[in-house]
């Protein structure tokens, strides 16, 4: 167990669900007692913690050892012909040559991140200068630049309470399975990387009918006149990502340039959380029947974000846009698996969609009438809707 904690790092995702129900079925029973007393807010300081109990015992169990070879040595000829164990009972009987780990800061307690002593990280690294101890995971087992663990918060060699660096900014990206259809008016459209959002998504199922998404593929454009780059692109427009994400594919087919770089982590794509790193941002323009719709993205490392299969809809319904729009568009008519180029967050999406004309259609769709095209969304199950758990999104603020 003490090399599982060494190897686990931030980038395993320790709060996901199905992280936390392998690990569940890792830990020892004996350890159950001790997370229920303690209650650690996070798997990550569970972990600590059954660290933190495994490395007393280990030093519990290293200086009995220790005191009962020393007292075997001692012993002279007749004494050693006695049974080994009445060694191990005399030196396991005696209380006063045990001896329970205490802080390696202060001293005071037996867990040393729960210090309240000496809180300053340089006062901490302070006291364990000097100290035959891992400045990693205060074990005496090993040195500690042969320890595998890093500090979960900047990667660096040492434990994470003696860490001083301030946490990295997060951007969280929800990839919403349950299209919402709110056209309400956003305001101004800035990029906000402070935003907290916790999100639960799971892949849809592939039923007989299937929620179609707001997805459609208009003209993208290079913002440079110089560069004469335009492209069609599949667009996913969500109503829970915090920041437009644009797939490296994509970037590359514009030639586009990089305005900056921010530093940030993506969390709820596919179930990932990246740790913090530089992405480059970059500027599209996006064709509409109002003229050109201009948005900054972050360049997502791939050749896609994410993947969106609909089924043909019903004949009903493809008349009724026949007779509204003129056409019926590829999309609506077959079957389409697509993978996305682009995926907006609700800030754009909210902008784009404002003043579109709806229609409900006979199956219970709705069609939009956007400025970069229609867009057909929702259920065409007959009857009430009922809540499938596995296509589902919960955003926390």
């Amino acid at each position: 167990m003490i090399n599982l904690v060494y190897t686990i790092n931030d980038d395993c995702g320790l709060d996901g669900l199905l992280t936390q129900q392998q690990m569940a079925d890792r830990v020892h029973s004996r350890f159950i007692s001790v997370i229920w007393e303690q209650k650690p807010p996070t798997l990550l300081k569970a972990l600590m913690l059954i660290e933190d109990t495994l490395r007393k015992e280990l030093e519990k169990v290293t200086i009995t050892d220790a005191i009962a070879d020393r007292s075997h040595r001692q012993q002279n000829s007749p004494q050693s012909n006695k049974p080994k164990h009445s060694v191990e009972d005399r030196s396991s009987s005696s209380p006063k040559q045990s001896k329970e780990p205490t802080c390696v800061f202060c001293g005071k307690h037996p867990l040393s991140y729960k210090c309240t002593a000496i809180t300053s990280p340089k006062d901490r690294r302070e006291k364990l200068r000097g100290k035959a101890i891992c400045h990693c995971c205060f074990s005496t087992a090993h040195t500690t630049n042969e320890c595998k663990r890093k500090c979960p918060n900047c990667s660096g060699q040492h434990h994470w309470a003696q860490c001083d660096k301030p946490k990295s900014t997060s951007v969280n990206v929800n990839v919403s399975s349950v299209p919402i259809p709110a056209v309400e008016t956003e305001g101004s459209r800035s990029f906000n990387p402070s935003v907290s959002t916790l999100t639960v998504n799971t892949e849809p199922s592939f039923e007989q009918k299937l929620e179609r998404l707001f997805s459609v593929d208009p003209f993208i454009t290079n913002p440079n006149i110089d560069a004469h780059r335009a492209s069609m692109a599949y667009i996913h427009l969500d109503h829970g990502s915090q920041a437009t994400l644009i797939t490296r594919n994509l970037v590359d087919r514009l030639a586009l340039v990089p305005i900056e770089q921010r530093k940030m982590s993506i969390r709820g794509l596919h179930d990932k959380h990246t740790r913090p790193s530089l992405h480059d941002i970059v500027k599209i323009d996006i064709v509409t029947n109002r003229g050109k719709y201009s948005v900054e993205a972050v360049v997502h490392e791939g050749s896609s974000v994410n993947s969106i299969s609909t089924h043909p809809l019903y004949d009903k319904d493809l008349s009724v846009i026949q007779s509204i729009i003129g056409t019926v568009p590829n999309r609506f008519s077959n079957f389409v698996s697509v993978e996305t180029d682009l995926l907006l967050s609700v800030t754009d999406t909210k902008e784009l969609l404002e003043n579109s004309k709806e229609t409900k259609l006979p199956s219970g769709c709705r069609l939009f009438e956007s400025p970069i095209g229609p867009i057909v969304v929702g259920s065409s199950r007959a009857g009430s809707r009922s809540f499938n758990p596995s296509v589902s999104t919960l955003t926390v603020n």
